[in-house]
C-alpha cells in the first residue's frame, strides 16, 4: 500500500533544495561545519536542533560557534531525538518528548519551524562501536528511534519537503566486501561488525521507505584537517592515542630501546579516510548539482588510504621510534610487549572492521556521475602518506601543547 507521503510526492522531487533547513547533530563532528557551509554557500534560514549540556543552553551551544552577524539566520530548537521511545506511540501525532518546551519563546519557535521548513539534514547519531548492551541500546535510541521520530516530525511540516539528507556510514555493508558484492543501492545486508553499522543501515531503510525525496551519504573514516582542533573519538586518532600511551608506559618500565610491533593485518588493508572539509564540500556540491533525488552516495575518498600509511604517519611522529611489521595474527605463544597488549585488547575489537578490510573500488561511481570526472580530479583530496604525516604531526603537537 502506498504511504501518504508517496501519494503526496509521487515522482515530483523538484530541485532538491529548500529555503528553510532543519538540521540535527549541529554540535557534532560534521554539524558545525555543515552549518557554516550552509551559511557561506546558500541563502537558507537554518533551524538547528540542540539540547542544553554542561551548563550551556541549547542556544549557546549553537550560536557561540558562529559570527554574531549570522545569528539572524539561525533559530535553535531545544530538543533531543534520542528520547525514550514508546513502540505504542501513534506516528501520526507529534512524538512525545521530541521537543523540550521550557519557555514560550521555544514553543513559538517550534511552531514557526513547522510552518516553513522545506529541507531537512539529519546528521545526529551515536557512534556505538562496542558490542555491548549499552552501545546497542544507545544506537537504537538515537540512530533508529531518533530517525523514526524525525520522520514523524516531518509529517507535521506545512510545506512540501524538497529534500531529506541523511549522513550514514560507508560501513553499513558489514562483513560484505569486494567489488560487485555491495553497490550504492544494495537493498539488504547482514553480518554487521557493531551496533553502529546495523543501526545506521536500519535508519537508511526507514528513510528510503518513508516516501520523501532523499539523499543518503555514506562517508568512510573522517579526519580533521591539519591545524584543526583534535578529535577524541573512534577514528585514526584513537589508534594514535593507544600507540602514544603504550609507548610512554613501555618507556616508563625497564625497556628504553626502540620498539618493534607485530601488527595484525596485511599491507593492502584499506583505511577509508576522507577529510571532513572535503566531505562537507562534496555534500553541498551534490546538493547544488541537480543530480537525481532518492539516491545513495558512498562518499569515500577517491583513493583508499592503506593501514600502512596510517601506522607510518603515527609512529613517524612518536619518540622513541616505533617500527612495525604486518602478520596475519599475533603469535600468542610469545611474550607481547606492552603496546601490543594494548593494541590487541583495545584497538582490534573496535577497529577490525575499519582497519583490516579491503574496500570495493566502485563506491565512488555515483559521486563521479553527479559531479563529473574533471571535478573529482581537481577538487577531491587524495590523502597520501605525506598528508597523513601532517595530520599526525598537528595532532600530537596539539595534545602536547594542550
Amino acid at each position: 500500500m502506498m504511504s501518504e507521503s508517496e501519494k503526496f510526492y509521487g515522482n515530483d522531487t523538484g530541485p532538491g533544495r529548500g529555503t528553510n533547513v532543519f538540521l540535527t547533530g549541529g554540535t557534532g563532528f560534521l554539524g558545525d561545519l555543515l552549518i557554516r557551509k550552509y551559511l557561506e554557500r546558500t541563502d537558507c534560514s537554518l533551524w538547528v536542533l540542540s539540547r542544553p549540556m554542561g551548563g550551556a543552553t541549547a542556544e549557546e551551544r549553537i550560536l557561540d560557534r558562529f559570527n554574531p552577524r549570522d545569528h539572524h539566520r539561525i533559530r535553535v530548537i531545544a530538543g533531543d531525538l534520542g528520547c525514550a521511545f514508546d513502540e505504542g506511540d501513534d506516528d501520526s501525532k507529534l512524538p512525545s518528548g521530541f521537543i523540550d518546551i521550557d519557555t514560550k519563546e521555544s514553543y513559538e519557535s517550534f511552531l514557526d519551524m513547522l510552518k516553513v521548513v522545506d529541507e531537512v539534514f539529519h546528521n545526529a547519531s551515536y557512534l556505538g562501536l562496542r558490542k555491548d548492551l549499552r552501545a546497542r541500546e544507545k544506537c537504537i535510541s538515537v540512530n533508529i528511534q531518533g530517525t523514526r521520530r524525525l520522520l514523524s516530525l516531518v509529517g507535521s511540516f506545512k510545506q512540501k519537503l524538497k529534500a531529506l539528507f541523511y549522513t550514514s556510514t560507508a560501513f553499513v555493508h558489514g562483513n560484505i566486501s569486494g567489488p560487485g558484492k555491495f553497490g550504492e543501492d544494495t537493498s539488504t545486508t547482514n553480518g554487521w561488525l557493531n551496533p553502529y553499522e546495523e543501526s545506521k543501515w536500519k535508519a537508511e531503510e526507514l528513510i528510503r521507505n518513508a516516501g520523501y525525496p532523499y539523499r543518503i551519504f555514506r562517508p568512510g573514516m573522517i579526519a580533521r584537517e591539519p591545524g584543526a582542533d583534535i578529535l577524541s573519538s573512534h577514528t585514526i586518532y584513537g589508534v594514535a592515542d593507544i600507540l602514544q600511551s603504550g609507548c610512554r608506559s613501555y618507556r616508563a618500565g625497564q625497556y628504553n630501546g626502540p620498539i618493534h610491533l607485530r601488527v595484525k593485518g596485511t599491507l593492502d588493508a584499506a583505511h577509508n579516510i576522507i577529510l571532513r572539509s572535503e566531505l562537507v564540500d562534496m555534500i553541498l556540491d551534490i546538493r547544488d548539482s541537480g543530480h537525481t533525488m532518492n539516491h545513495t552516495y558512498n562518499t569515500l575518498n577517491t583513493t583508499n588510504t592503506l593501514l600502512d600509511d596510517v601506522l607510518y604517519s603515527i609512529v613517524h611522529n612518536l619518540n622513541p621510534e616505533i617500527t612495525y611489521e604486518f602478520v596475519p595474527d599475533i603469535d600468542q605463544g610469545r611474550d607481547l610487549n606492552h603496546i601490543e597488549v594494548l593494541m590487541d585488547r583495545l584497538v582490534y575489537p573496535l577497529y577490525q572492521g575499519y582497519l583490516f578490510k579491503k574496500s570495493p573500488e566502485f563506491r565512488m561511481d555515483n559521486v563521479v556521475a553527479a559531479l563529473g570526472k574533471e571535478y573529482i580530479r581537481e577538487r577531491i583530496t587524495k590523502i597520501d602518506r605525506a598528508l597523513m604525516v601532517e595530520l599526525m604531526k598537528d595532532y600530537f603537537e596539539a595534545k602536547n601543547n594542550g
